[in-house]
């Protein structure tokens, strides 16, 4: 049944290739406007920065000051804390994707892997902020309080998920892992980072190529078709939302479910945890839905002005305030590059 399912869906996909070269295409340009605009400028540091706080060993340092807090909140060893605020600046892969790596060099244990999975997962203040709340909606204090409630509802899954913690999830796996110098860290790190930026700008151009073909449907699915892009694809569902004059509240639990299309794109670091997909996808719901109902409450106390209506083919250009971790992040990896060369020029 499963393998029928995916060999009908295949052979619609192929039909439409055929049939509307053109509208497949257009989605396809699509996709590549928006990696250029807003999904490399803003990930790829963030891809660059996360591999090489594990790889230099300075997620263990962040841990040690962290560890008190980590472990009382969410029964975790400290060295998690690099990878739950990287995933909440960064955006959807950063923190799925330093989860695994942690697992995979034995510093957190299996459970606790499969527990940071559950609420790693999520949207940056540049896209949440700067696409959706100043782009889409015309408002950045809406975008903040969109913000604000898929932190708070993270925060609340992570919380939750202590009640399924299991001896020793909190100190981790006794594994010393050795790590790199400075210079081997960072071209290692920017490296995987670019492999990393490849695959997730894959799945955004295939995705976008799906929604061009549901925005070709009549008006009068355009109830569906805001449904359809919501469940495919976070960017493009939210633009069809905002056009649709869709509740905020709900626009926000459409950025908490993610999309199929981030789902894609972290499954290989959920795989790598072992943890169930079906779980996971339960998951992103649960996230999506609790971001919905805290966004709800929010906007009771802070009313926002947005626009109604705001037009989806705004070209997606995200704010530059987000982008400054990042690049401090980026400046200090360079000053210790220079300085572990300087070093190794003394000693020879």
């Amino acid at each position: 049944m499963k393998m029928f399912f995916v060999a009908a869906v295949v052979l619609v996909f192929s039909f439409c290739l055929i049939y509307a070269p053109e509208i497949t295409a257009n989605g396809v340009r699509q996709g590549l406007s928006l990696c250029s605009q807003v999904v490399i400028p803003s990930l790829f540091p963030f891809m660059v920065l996360s591999a090489f706080m594990i790889k230099s060993g300075l997620c263990g340092l962040i841990g040690n000051f962290f560890s008190p807090i980590m472990k009382r909140v969410f029964k975790l060893p400290g060295i998690a804390s690099g990878a739950i605020i990287m995933g909440a600046l960064g955006g959807f892969p950063i923190g799925s994707k330093m989860t695994a790596q942690l697992y995979e060099n034995g510093e957190i244990s299996r459970n606790a892997a499969q527990r940071m999975m559950m609420f790693c997962v999520n949207a940056g203040p540049a896209f949440v902020i700067g696409a959706i709340g100043s782009t889409m909606l015309k408002s950045r204090q809406a975008g903040m309080v969109m913000f604000l409630s898929l932190s708070l509802s993270s925060l609340i899954v992570g919380v939750l998920s202590r009640f399924i913690a299991q001896d020793g999830d909190e100190i981790g796996n006794p594994v010393t892992v050795k790590t790199k110098g400075i210079q081997k860290s960072v071209v290692e790190s920017v490296a995987e980072g670019a492999s990393s930026i490849l695959s997730v700008c894959s799945w955004i151009i295939l995705f976008s190529c799906v929604c061009s073909l549901i925005s070709a449907l009549p008006e009068s699915f355009s109830g569906i078709s805001v449904f359809l892009k919501s469940f495919f694809e976070v960017t493009s569902g939210s633009a069809s939302a905002v056009k649709e004059g869709v509740d905020i509240a709900l626009i926000t639990g459409i950025i908490g479910w993610a999309g199929v299309s981030v789902h894609c794109q972290v499954l290989e670091y959920v795989r790598q945890t072992k943890m169930r997909i079906s779980v996971f996808l339960a998951l992103r719901a649960v996230n999506g839905a609790l971001a919905s109902l805290i966004s709800y409450e929010l906007f009771k106390i802070i009313p926002c002005a947005t626009v109604a209506f705001a037009s989806a083919d705004v070209p997606l250009t995200p704010s530059h305030s987000a982008y400054v971790p990042a690049c401090a992040g980026l400046m200090l990896m360079g000053a210790l590059l220079i300085f572990d060369l300087d070093k190794n020029k003394e000693m020879c």
